[in-house]
C-alpha cells in the first residue's frame, strides 16, 4: 500500500527482480514513512536510510515536479 500524499525523489525506474517484466519506480521519501531502504528482496537499486524507501508501479505517481539542476542552482560570476 502505497503512503498517500508522500513525497520524494526519484531514485530508480526499470524492472526489479520479482516482476522483471514491468517498470517500479523507486522512491526516497523526505520522511521516513516508507518500506525500506532502496533494496528489494536482497538486491540495492538505490541506496537511502531506512523506512526511506519505496517502489510503486508509475500509475501510482500523482504528480513528478522536475528540479533544478545543479547548474541552475550555481550563481554565476560577472566580471
Amino acid at each position: 500500500e502505497l503512503v498517500p500524499r508522500a513525497k520524494g525523489l526519484v531514485r530508480f525506474v526499470g524492472p526489479v527482480a520479482h516482476d522483471r517484466r514491468k517498470n517500479w519506480i523507486g522512491v526516497e521519501l523526505d520522511q521516513a514513512v516508507g518500506k525500506n531502504n532502496g533494496s528489494a528482496r536482497g538486491r540495492v537499486y538505490f541506496k537511502t536510510k531506512e523506512y526511506h524507501g519505496i517502489f510503486v508501479r508509475p500509475k501510482k505517481i500523482l504528480a513528478v515536479i522536475p528540479r533544478r539542476t545543479l547548474q541552475d542552482t550555481i550563481p554565476t560570476r560577472t566580471p
